[in-house]
């Protein structure tokens, strides 16, 4: 199935009761959208992808552009085996909830992952209370992302169990003292890689099975900036990364300290996230799996404007139809 638009002057606005969606795509199919705005209307879900966790699965996006989303600008859950890439994102403007929210699905969250993964190769994003929330389980890659104008001095909220690599981002918030990143009870490993950063780095809780790399930072505010006060003491490394200062004449940073052991082995180990990363072309998938396109479809003013879930169960959302006054145009 193919839904065509002629770019922005192709609109689906949403006028119905409840909670839409304006767009429902169920698995496992075959569907590419493409060309088009869909507006929740500031009530429903824009798109809504369900039932596509079959092994094989695949969600491919290009130059989505996801604005104001009341919830979420993305929100990806309960996905044990469908992998998610997004190429040229671009999400904005989004003063409640979080823009992108990943929540692994139910083997993951229990610590037997299977091949889901959410990997976002380029992004640009502005004006969001929390742009990153990770948690139960969900493998998430970004790399090459920028972020400005910021409401909030909170970038990243990570919980529990998860695998998380943030590969060369840049990261300007509201303020620089307090957590851009919050790293609590990790079980599993994050990996920041030569971030462009305002904000402390935290590492708290239950450090026992959580590992944490800094690699290559540049920080906008002096040490210490990466901190740990996990307890038991989770494994840390802070590596080839400076800071900026105002006492080295002619120069704007200086080389920060390391921090921790640094072990061949366990950089390898923090690295393979990223280095297995690597993006092709696409291709058909066989019958009985999931191959959903969306190529530069903008969603805005939506409850959720992108959710993807794993299963069947959709939660709070309507199948009501439209109410007299509904917009296709």
């Amino acid at each position: 199935m193919q839904l065509v638009g002629d770019g922005c002057k192709t609109r689906l606005v949403w006028a119905g009761i409840g909670r839409g969606p304006v767009l429902k795509l169920s698995g496992p199919s075959k569907a590419r959208v493409r060309d088009l705005e869909i507006d929740g209307g500031g009530a429903a879900d824009g798109i809504l992808v369900n039932n596509i966790d079959q092994p094989g699965s695949r969600i491919f996006m290009a130059g989505p552009r996801t604005v104001s989303g009341k919830s979420s600008n993305l929100l990806v859950e309960g996905l044990d085996y469908a992998q998610v890439e997004i190429e040229d994102f671009v999400h904005a403007f989004q003063n409640t909830g979080t823009s992108v929210k990943v929540i692994g699905g139910p083997l993951a969250a229990a610590g037997n992952p299977q091949t889901s993964r959410v990997n976002i190769y380029s992004s640009a994003s502005a004006g969001e209370m929390l742009t990153y929330d990770i948690s139960k389980g969900a493998a998430v890659l970004v790399r090459d992302s920028w972020y400005e104008s910021s409401p909030s001095p909170l970038y990243l909220k990570l919980t529990g169990r998860a695998t998380l690599t943030m590969d060369n981002c840049l990261v300007s918030l509201k303020t620089s003292s307090s957590p851009a990143y919050d790293i609590s009870n990790l079980v599993g490993k994050v990996t920041i890689i030569g971030n462009y950063t305002e904000g402390l780095v935290i590492v708290s809780g239950d450090g026992s099975n959580a590992q944490v790399l800094n690699l290559g930072a540049v920080s906008q505010i002096d040490s210490p900036y990466f901190l740990s006060s996990a307890s038991p003491a989770a494994s840390t490394l802070l590596l080839n990364s400076r800071e900026v200062t105002k006492t080295v004449p002619g120069s704007r940073t200086k080389q920060t300290l390391n921090q921790g052991k640094v072990d061949a082995a366990f950089i390898r180990s923090m690295l393979a996230q990223t280095r297995t990363a690597v993006q092709k072309p696409l291709s058909a998938l066989p019958p009985g799996v999931t191959d959903l396109r969306l190529d530069r479809v903008s969603v805005v003013n939506g409850t959720n404007n992108i959710r993807i879930v794993g299963t069947g169960n959709i939660g709070n959302t309507s199948d009501s139809p439209p109410r007299a006054g509904s917009r296709r145009n």
